[in-house]
């Protein structure tokens, strides 16, 4: 497996959350909603841009913004 970027995530795609980019303004955020070390997360859906896609994450479906998702690395499966 490789490690990718959240929203490099194909759609129906799963990964497991190695990292987040502590330097984001989001990052707290994130942990707070699940994001963190060890987790299971599925890319779910993406706009037609991709400047917005759905994740699963904890049996919860979160939104996020392309370039708050990008500092969440993850081991693609």
């Amino acid at each position: 497996m490789h490690m990718v970027s959240l929203p490099d995530l194909a759609l129906g795609q799963r990964g497991v959350v190695k990292q987040i980019e502590r330097n984001m303004p989001l990052a707290d955020r994130l942990i707070e909603l699940g994001f963190f070390p060890g987790a299971d997360v599925r890319r779910l859906y993406s706009d037609r841009t991709e400047s917005i896609s759905a994740y699963i994450i904890a049996d919860t479906c979160i939104a996020l913004r392309r370039k708050d998702a990008a500092c969440v690395r993850v081991e693609a499966r």
